[in-house]
């Protein structure tokens, strides 16, 4: 009987150690792909074979029939928030009840109830925003009210089900994951304009990643100046969300076919000081100003904060502000044009002025190089006279006619009585002109509607740069320049309208009225 005996427990301690290791394959198994799990759990066989079956378990928060499937323990995704673990499962039965069509995440984030931003965790099924996961919190509520389970942490990009707060780890999920923040990787960037590919949305609806279809107005109808990747760990307000608005727009994964620039707006309302808002109409020329010369502030101020902080001396340091200065904004918008001025030294008598008499008055020149982001191309000054205006007749003039004024010898004058003439050093990798069509008198403003013939291809500026800072060596192609982008006064381009897209003539679009040009420098 004691032999009988002794094999029976010899066969139940077997029986113990081989459903023990077969936990621990399994367990193994789960956690060979790319999540992250703790694998610390030990089998003491000898303890095993001395009888004693205790060992570690896994705390089943649910306990509900999946008892059978082990959690896995990862650490808290808010850890920034909250010290304690936090149990990861694959088994989420509330999986199917995310609805992909509500959620939005172009807004701000920021709790839909105490309108805080921090910790804000959003509603994978009716697509609010709220604080918290923990009992008490305004998500753990909506849990209860709603029976609302999925929520994803909008600043890890980690999901949850509530109330049993237990991480959600599903490949299912990762499209919303990188709806919520798309990334790219150097290759990808570098195809970005070569590859363009229709993209298809959630609807079914067709739309191309890029920020001509992409940018939409929503309920911010009359807003003309928004009708117009930078990473740092600590960056301003309007860098990031400058950012991640283009990174949006660049998203081939969206669920919808347009992005809003809710974000951009209230982190330009608020870095303007209220100089440009929703509802007040601005000119899109001082937007564009303002907002290339902002981001470009904002990341020189970046770059020097970090270069200091990380620099052990002050020779590296005063190295690193001076290399600060340059940025992705300068490097690709940024010219450099000399500025000749003659400023008359005596006020000419009125006799002088009667007789028209200019040889006697004595000047004082300056020269200065000045950055510039546009340039601006002024329209000749029309007749006054009504009979010499035909309201049938539209005046052309041809875009290089404008362009004399930064030849270096065509003079122009200034109300205050300065000579001044203009002379392009360097020209940078896009070429942004504005044309002045806009005039203010004591009474209104005036539009000047003269039509500009410009090239849509092959804008040779050659002619326009000081040949001293030409060379011999230079590529022919270094001074081409091909249409990227118009901005018109009123009407569309190609033709972008809110959501419908349209294409136009190439013909049109060179005998509009354009306000606002853009060329790309042709590739060498």
């Amino acid at each position: 009987m004691s032999n009988n005996n002794n094999n029976n427990n010899n066969k139940d301690n077997r029986n113990a150690i081989n459903t023990i290791v077969e936990e621990k394959d399994n367990k193994k198994r789960v956690a060979s792909d790319q999540y992250v799990v703790d694998d610390d759990e030990d089998i003491d066989i000898a303890s095993m074979l001395a009888g004693n079956k205790s060992r570690k378990r896994y705390h089943n928060p649910t306990n509900n029939d999946n008892n059978n499937q082990t959690p896995l323990t990862t650490p808290s995704s808010s850890s920034s928030y909250s010290s304690k673990s936090t149990i990861a499962r694959r088994d989420c039965p509330y999986l199917d009840t995310v609805n992909r069509g509500v959620l939005d995440f172009d807004f701000d984030k920021v709790c839909s109830i105490s309108m805080v931003k921090h910790n804000v965790y959003a509603c994978l099924v009716c697509g609010k925003n709220f604080q918290g996961r923990g009992e008490g919190s305004h998500a753990h509520y909506h849990c209860l009210q709603s029976n609302h389970h999925v929520f994803a942490n909008l600043h890890t990009q980690k999901f949850y089900c509530l109330p049993e707060d237990y991480e959600i780890i599903d490949p299912s999920l990762d499209d919303i994951r990188y709806l919520i923040n798309p990334t790219f990787t150097k290759e990808q960037i570098s195809k970005m304009d070569s590859n363009i590919k229709q993209s298809r949305s959630l609807d079914g609806g067709l739309y191309y990643p890029d920020p001509l279809q992409q940018i939409e107005n929503r309920n911010n109808q009359n807003n003309n100046q928004n009708n117009v990747h930078i990473s740092f760990s600590k960056s301003s307000a309007l860098v990031s969300t400058f950012s991640e608005l283009l990174r949006r727009m660049w998203n081939p994964r969206n669920f919808k076919s347009q992005v809003s620039p809710h974000e951009l707006i209230q982190a330009v309302i608020k870095a303007s000081k209220k100089r440009f808002s929703i509802g007040v109409e601005s000119d899109p020329l001082d937007l564009l100003q303002w907002l290339l010369n902002s981001l470009n502030n904002d990341i020189i101020e970046q770059k020097n904060i970090t270069g200091n902080s990380s620099s052990s001396s002050s020779s590296s340091s005063s190295s690193s502000s001076s290399s600060s200065s340059s940025t992705i904004i300068t490097n690709t918008f940024q010219g450099m044009v000399e500025v000749t001025t003659k400023s008359l030294l005596k006020a000419p008598t009125q006799q002088e002025e009667q007789d028209n008499i200019t040889n006697n008055q004595e000047f004082k020149t300056t020269k200065q190089i000045i950055p510039f982001f546009t340039l601006a191309l002024d329209l000749p000054s029309r007749s006054i006279f009504k009979e010499d205006r035909d309201k049938s007749f539209i005046p052309q003039i041809p875009l290089y006619e404008l362009l004399n004024k930064y030849d270096g010898s065509t003079e122009k004058i200034f109300p205050n009585g300065d000579i001044k003439r203009f002379r392009l050093l360097k020209l940078p990798s896009y070429l942004v002109f504005s044309i002045k069509r806009f005039s203010q008198n004591n009474f209104f403003t005036e539009k000047e509607s003269t039509i500009v013939n410009f090239p849509l291809k092959n804008l040779e500026m050659k002619d326009f740069i000081s040949r001293d800072n030409q060379s011999i060596n230079d590529d022919v192609e270094k001074y081409k320049y091909n249409l990227m982008a118009m901005i018109k006064h009123e009407g569309d381009i190609n033709q972008v309208q809110d959501l419908t897209v349209k294409e136009t003539m190439a013909p049109l679009i060179a005998v509009s009225e354009a306000y606002i040009l853009v060329y790309e420098q042709q590739q060498q």
